[in-house]
This record gives C-alpha cells, structure tokens and sequence, in this order.
C-alpha cells in the first residue's frame, strides 16, 4: 500500500486530528480513497491529501464545513471562482470589522 496513508500519516501530515478525518468522512468532506473492509481502517492518497489541505485553506476564511463541502462539488471553474471571490470579500469585511473594534478598545 505505498500510494496510501494511514489515517494517523496523514492526519500527521495536514496537521489536523483523526477524529477530524473521521468527522470529514462522516458528514462527506472528504472520503478516504481506500477503507479496509475488515478492519475498517482509512487509507488516503497524495491527492486526498490536498483536498484536505484545501479544505484547511477554505475554513481560514471562516467558510463553514457545508459551504466549503459545496465549493468542492462544483465541477465549473468559473462557479469556484465567483464563490471564492465571494468568501475573499465576506474575510475582508469581518476583517474590517475587527479592526475597528479593536481600535476602539486599544
């Protein structure tokens, strides 16, 4: 099983817990490329891996785990960008935001 990481390797990986790729794979965010039928164990490649790292991306911009699982069943380049521009613009506002809270109790 050389193309495949362990649920612990790539949890290592993408800095996250296993009990957040096994949540992932609950809700449908991100299902592991190969479970073992008897053991139930998770394998995942190099590009669940980036799908994962995408989905970190996604939620640094405070995108809920439905929004971002939506942005990633688009198959229309044009619709990730219009939503991508959409989630840029809601980060910069909330941004804004915080920072004149936080000018005004400095």
């Amino acid at each position: 099983m050389s193309n495949y990481f362990s649920i612990g390797e790539t949890a290592k990986s993408v800095n996250v817990t296993k009990e957040t790729l096994r949540h992932y794979d609950r809700i449908g965010l991100i299902k592991p490329s190969k479970k073992d039928e008897f053991t139930n164990y998770r394998y995942y490649t190099a590009q669940d891996i980036v799908r994962i790292q995408t989905i970190k991306a996604l939620q640094t911009m405070d995108l809920p785990l439905q929004e971002i699982k939506t942005v990633l069943e688009y198959d229309n380049l044009e619709e990730i960008v219009q939503f991508l521009e959409m989630a840029e613009k809601k980060a910069e506002e909330k941004l804004q935001i915080y920072s004149l809270v936080n000018r005004k109790f400095n």
